[in-house]
């Protein structure tokens, strides 16, 4: 029973780390929905009891499987931060062959 209450104590310090206030709803959500209610409230009375360093580094603990997306909205996360990562080196080719037809340029000044 304690694993899922830590689990409960994680999730919702994630989302008080990501400027969400964590609540029995967004919880439950969060977690795929399937937690029973007595746990969910034990977890969260113990999740307020919490001072500002134990969110912090209850946020940090890693338990499971909770380190992959869980959620439609975390899988369009990632696809959306891997898509910005494409973008991102494709620009840098694209601006890197233009420094170096410049620079070849240059040459042919000099």
């Amino acid at each position: 029973m304690s694993s899922v209450i830590d689990q409960i104590i994680h999730t919702a310090a994630k989302l008080s780390q990501a400027g969400i206030t964590p609540s029995t709803a967004t919880v439950k959500a969060k977690m795929g929905g399937k937690i029973p209610m007595p746990q969910l409230i034990e977890g969260m009375a113990r999740f307020k009891a919490l001072s500002s360093e134990e969110v912090t580094q209850a946020a940090k603990v890693m338990i499971g499987s909770d380190d992959k997306p869980s959620t439609a909205a975390e899988t369009a996360r990632a696809d959306d931060i891997q898509q910005q990562l494409n973008q991102l080196q494709h620009a840098y080719k694209t601006l890197s062959e233009r420094v170096a037809a410049l620079e070849a340029k240059l040459d042919g000044i000099a």
